[in-house]
């Protein structure tokens, strides 16, 4: 905790929320901060036989939520799940955004974040 900013300690707080959060939906949690060759990922977790390669963010309003992560970042995080499913052997890999704002309802999943189910 020492050394940390305070933005750094609001991005893994809200890790670990959404960690638990996803835990309390069935989901297993099977990296935190997982640093690939292609993309580091806040969080992988396996549910039912899809591998799902989590981004977390927190920003003030729910849209500003929703845009937070740029197209490159999204390419990557697709170059990095088409690496992680053949470690796995799972068929189904999905990007997926757990998204906080400080409003109700302060935090909104979103499955397949960016409308394209990956399959390999």
């Amino acid at each position: 905790m020492l050394g940390k900013t305070y933005k750094q300690f609001k991005g893994t707080f809200s890790e670990f929320c959404a960690i638990f959060y996803l835990l309390l939906k069935g989901y297993r949690p099977i990296h935190h901060s997982y640093k690939g060759p292609f993309a580091e990922v806040d969080i992988v977790a396996i549910k039912h036989e899809t591998l799902c390669l989590i981004e977390v963010k927190y920003r003030k309003t729910k849209e500003k939520a929703h845009t937070a992560i740029h197209p490159t970042q999204r390419e990557r995080l697709q170059r990095q799940a088409q690496d992680l499913s053949g470690k796995y052997g799972l068929l189904h890999t999905r990007l997926d955004a757990v998204l906080f704002f400080s409003h109700w309802p302060f935090i909104e999943h979103v499955e397949n974040a960016w409308h394209s189910e990956v399959n390999f």
